[in-house]
């Protein structure tokens, strides 16, 4: 399930996300883990001071959750179609979720309305056409709840951004990589989604300008 290969993964996207803030930025600051799984990301930035609210559509999911971290802020909500959430964030964690959502912008636009900083990470297209995306349909535990997610290009995700009045900064680092999933390709314009044996992924540090 959430063990087994996402431990490197998780491992990578937590240590880009303190070495950008610093560890001690974490401190006492509210965190948003969306699509959080079984909030194992989510659990370091709580050993780091932060308080945390954790999300997931599946209650199996949460089960889990509420087990292993009884002091974690649980809200089910389908992202797809609702935020279900009564607070502000100082950061919200968006990572492997959005390509698993077919309103993929209404989403960005919730979290942008309701937080001041954000580390979003996704499952991209390989075009440099910010109109392009396109739809598939997923099956499985960690995939759409709904069943169909979307491969927006980088382009497309970033306009998004701009247009809602937030800035961003591009994360396209090998640091990230993993067995399965890169992170610094170069654009082909194959309209994929992958470059086998891996997924094509971006990530961003997104900021609310005052």
């Amino acid at each position: 399930m959430f063990d087994g290969e996402y431990i490197e993964f998780n491992k990578n996207r937590i240590e880009s996300i303190i070495n950008y803030y610093g560890e001690g930025w974490f401190k006492n600051k509210k965190i948003l883990e969306l699509g959080c799984g079984y909030a194992d990301i989510g659990y370091a930035f709580y050993q780091l001071g932060a308080i945390l609210t954790v999300n997931d559509a599946r209650e199996e999911h949460l089960d889990i959750v509420r087990k292993r971290y009884p002091f974690f802020k649980v809200v089910k909500c389908d992202l797809d179609k609702d935020w279900n959430f009564d607070d502000y964030y100082d950061f919200i964690i968006h990572a492997g979720i959005l390509y698993h959502l077919k309103n993929y912008e209404q989403n960005l636009i919730n979290c942008f309305k309701n937080c001041d900083n954000m580390f979003l990470e996704a499952n991209v297209s390989d075009s440099n056409d910010e109109n392009f995306v396109f739809y598939l349909s997923e099956s499985g535990y960690d995939q759409s709840f709904n069943g169909i997610g979307s491969r927006p290009s980088e382009k497309n995700i970033e306009k998004i951004i701009i247009n809602n009045g937030l800035t961003f900064e591009r994360w396209f680092k090998k640091e990230l990589n993993t067995e399965k999933n890169i992170f610094d390709w170069e654009i082909k314009n194959t309209k994929n989604n992958r470059l086998e044996p891996y997924n094509l992924r971006r990530s961003w540090f997104i900021k609310k300008t005052k």
